[in-house]
């Protein structure tokens, strides 16, 4: 009888415990982005925490680079996964040259952050880069260390890997030569002359 009761106090332990957590990884979505103007939005992502049980996301630490030659940061704005702001979370932006750091801290107690995380994937923030004008047509955002995450509890969460995103600017619509028009401004000329002169 000790036995079953031994048994049966380990499997509820077991149920209670925290799970951990899966592949955690953080990305930057869409991996691929064309700008069709002066300005374009990426989203922060972090998957593999399992849906609405622990481990949850409590407080994140990301910075992302970028190079300041081709794009500059503009704007940052966060979730609601952590809690609303600012009453139940916390949040910093930090820009810098090449790089803004961004961070988000509940205040939320976990099964809060439980029923607020209900997907495994979700948006932590989404940012805003403005493209510069210049020579360059092309360029990376990447995360720059270190990347820290934590559950609800303040356990830190092991980041297995993160994906960043290439901007690539769409090739300009080739405009004719001047030359081209000349030509062809003179070719249709001398037609007419020739039609004329019969």
């Amino acid at each position: 009888m000790k036995a079953l009761g031994r048994l049966c106090t380990l499997a509820l332990a077991l149920a209670l415990a925290p799970r951990p957590a899966g592949a955690v990884s953080i990305s930057l979505s869409p991996a691929s982005v064309t700008p069709s103007g002066s300005s374009f939005s990426i989203d922060l992502v972090v998957a593999g925490l399992g849906a609405a049980g622990a481990p949850s996301l409590g407080a994140f630490d990301v910075g992302i680079a970028f190079d300041p030659s081709f794009l500059s940061f503009d704007s940052a704005s966060y979730g609601s996964q952590l809690g609303a702001l600012p009453s139940d979370a916390i949040t910093g932006t930090t820009p810098g040259a090449g790089v803004v750091r961004l961070a988000e801290v509940s205040l939320l107690q976990p099964a809060e952050l439980d029923a607020l995380q209900t997907t495994d994937s979700f948006a932590l923030a989404t940012l805003t880069f403005d493209v510069l004008p210049g020579p360059i047509t092309s360029g990376a955002l990447s995360f720059a260390s270190p990347l820290t995450l934590s559950d609800g509890l303040g356990n830190a969460l092991v980041v297995e890997s993160a994906r960043g995103a290439s901007v690539s600017l769409s090739p300009p619509v080739p405009e004719p030569s001047g030359f081209l028009v000349f030509a062809t401004g003179v070719a249709i000329a001398s037609r007419r002359a020739r039609r004329g002169a019969r």
